[in-house]
């Protein structure tokens, strides 16, 4: 199922998502001229220099050089694919997405999605009234109270209670005009043999949400002194919106601070999470009830390059966590654990020892190659010869998948140390092991993190790969100034064009990419006014520098107000980059004959001199202009 997306349906959600309104939800703009400045979101700053063009509708940071239109801006900001920032800029302007080829049996699924999200809402507040209201609810009341719940978290939670009834949501559900056999899609309820019964009964209740905050299923625990026969955790059942497989607890209130830290804790249980949140660690999340899943750790990602295991110290806890390792580190994340003592977990270590014990802890974190080394060593008997050759192979398997040599050659100390082994040797079977062709990060899933790391070591590595939204070295930053003039100044006004079009070649510019995009310029300058030359402009870019190039000219724009005669300035910079390109050449032909005068070759001497001579010539010339700008005006 899919929906096609037309250069018609861009323009619309286009035109009803202002740039600096959908900006604006996200930084606080201020007027600067004819743009809007604040803090770039993609990268940390204390002085604005994240720039939002009302005019041209697009942003770039002179900092960091993120750039691009409001999808642009929703995709990096969001970690969205395209079509995704496509269906919500349409939602939020309104848009209804006319779905292309859609089956009667597709269509009636999405509409069914559509009436479970509006009960897994209504259902939501219906626990979260009982919770507030209800006189059954006084235990659940009690039991979150005596769990350290504040009433500020509570309500940011929204959580809830299912009071102990037989089918009281059902009821609820029916007089709102759902019919049974949709409620029983929603998992809320399921079919007995007289009627139909809810799920959740006398428990307190988690909503949980996805990355868009939409109630996509729920967790519910029984209160104290239940009894043991029944499980005191129990989700929602898999629905067409809720598969605990895909969605992270607390993710929708996380995922802003993962994103500004830069990193995303996971612990084990809805409480851990509440309880982290409350004190401050705003970017804690949990996997619901089962190990993490690939699916999950690619959610993290799209988020952060780093995660920490805050897993409980029991065994299996650990097993768990190792787990875990092994999943995230397949799917490119930076790994690290931070060890809790034996019998706690978050929440309890939080009730004991405070946030800033936390904080230390998290701080201290181990990362994935020291933690494995730790498990390894410390379920192993070292007074085996024999099991402590194989707790050494294994931790060399762990040591042959850290990427930096350097980094590589301390673990490879600290484990030898640890085993108890000899340090030169087991440092020399490790690199034997890497030489073997066990290429470190061979195993990694390739994304943009891995890569920035793998570059470091590997020159080969591709820098193209190595461009984070907006980051590395920009196009804009190898240019001289009276490139970038220039090249603003026709993109402002296209008539300029014209007067430059047939006196710049390829040499004149940084780089092949510069001239053409001024051929373009000079193009598509000859078939519409500005606005129409910078969509034309886009359309024919495929070059991720190149486009944002584009976008910083177009943003920058605004400061070419100021410039008082645009035909002598546009002239000036033409003139300026030629007598430029004519000493470059000056100096290359020098250089040659040098070599020629080494050699004795006496007609390509003459040959040299002759050339060099016509360039000094040609830049006297260019000069002679530059001081008399009335001779060309």
């Amino acid at each position: 199922m899919g929906f096609k997306i037309t250069d018609e349906l861009k323009e619309e959600i286009r035109s009803r998502n202002r740039l600096e309104d959908v900006v604006g939800a996200y930084v606080a703009l201020k007027r600067s001229g004819k743009s809007l400045v604040g803090l770039c979101p993609f990268h940390n700053e204390k002085t604005p220099s994240f720039s939002v063009s009302p005019d041209k509708q697009l942003y770039y940071c002179f900092g960091c050089g993120a750039s691009g239109d409001v999808f642009d801006f929703v995709m990096q900001y969001e970690r969205l694919e395209f079509v995704e920032a496509v269906e919500r800029l349409a939602e939020r302007a309104g848009i209804v997405l006319d779905i292309e080829n859609e089956t009667p049996s597709q269509r009636l699924s999405r509409r069914t999605r559509d009436v479970l999200l509006e009960i897994n809402t209504l259902a939501a507040r219906y626990f979260r009234y009982r919770l507030l209201r209800s006189k059954l609810a006084a235990g659940a009341r009690e039991y979150l109270s005596s769990r350290g719940v504040s009433a500020k978290s509570a309500e940011l939670f929204s959580l809830g209670y299912a009071p102990d009834k037989w089918d009281d949501l059902y009821t609820l559900l029916a007089k709102r005009g759902f019919s049974t056999e949709v409620i029983l899609q929603s998992g809320l309820v399921k079919k007995g043999r007289a009627s139909a019964y809810d799920v959740f009964r006398d428990r307190v209740i988690f909503p949980i949400r996805d990355v868009n905050r939409r109630v996509v299923g729920f967790g519910g625990r029984t209160l104290p002194g239940k009894g043991e026969s029944q499980p005191k955790y129990i989700n929602s059942p898999e629905t067409l919106l809720f598969n605990k497989s895909h969605v992270l607890y607390g993710i929708d209130l996380a995922r802003d601070s993962i994103k500004r830290l830069e990193r995303s804790v996971i612990v084990e249980g809805y409480m851990d999470v509440i309880s982290c949140h409350q004190h401050g660690f705003t970017n804690v999340v949990a996997p619901l009830g089962t190990s993490l899943t690939t699916a999950q750790a690619r959610l993290l990602l799209r988020y952060a390059p780093e995660v920490i295991i805050l897993f409980d110290a029991d065994t299996a806890g650990q097993e768990a966590t190792l787990r875990s390792l092994e999943l995230l580190r397949r799917e490119g994340l930076r790994v690290k654990v931070a060890t809790l003592d034996e019998g706690s977990d978050p929440d309890s270590f939080l009730k004991e020892n405070g946030a800033s014990a936390l904080q230390t802890l998290l701080e201290s974190a181990a990362n994935l190659t020291e933690y494995r080394i730790n498990v390894i060593v410390s379920a192993t008997d070292l007074s085996d010869a024999s099991l402590k050759a194989e707790a050494s192979r294994r931790c060399i398997e762990a040591l042959v998948e850290v990427i930096d040599p350097i980094e590589r050659s301390e673990y490879s100390k600290y484990a030898a140390y640890q085993l108890r082994v000899d340090e030169e040797v087991f440092t020399r079977e490790v690199e034997r092991a890497v030489r073997r062709g066990r290429r470190a990060g061979d195993t990694f899933r390739k994304n943009r993190y891995t890569r920035q790391v793998e570059s470091a070591v590997d020159p080969a590595a591709s820098q193209e790969s190595l461009r984070t939204p907006g980051a590395g070295d920009a196009l804009a930053e190898k240019l001289t100034k009276a490139e970038l003039l220039l090249l603003g100044m026709i993109l402002d006004n296209p008539s300029l064009a014209s007067l430059v079009e047939g006196e710049l070649i390829e040499e004149s510019f940084s780089s092949p990419s510069v001239f053409r995009i001024f051929r373009m310029l000079c193009d598509e300058a000859k078939q519409g006014d500005s606005e129409e030359l910078l969509s034309a402009i886009l359309n024919r870019i495929d070059d991720e520098a190149e486009r944002q190039l584009i976008h910083r000219l177009s943003v920058g724009a605004e400061k070419l107000d100021s410039v008082s005669d645009p035909r002598r300035t546009v002239l000036d910079c033409a003139l300026w980059m030629e007598e430029n390109r004519v000493g470059r050449k000056i100096s290359s032909l020098q250089l040659d004959l040098r070599e020629a005068e080494k050699s004795g070759d006496s007609e390509r001497i003459r040959l040299l001199g002759k050339q060099i001579m016509d360039c000094q010539r040609l830049r006297q010339e260019i000069r002679a202009k530059m001081s008399n700008p009335n001779e060309y005006r």
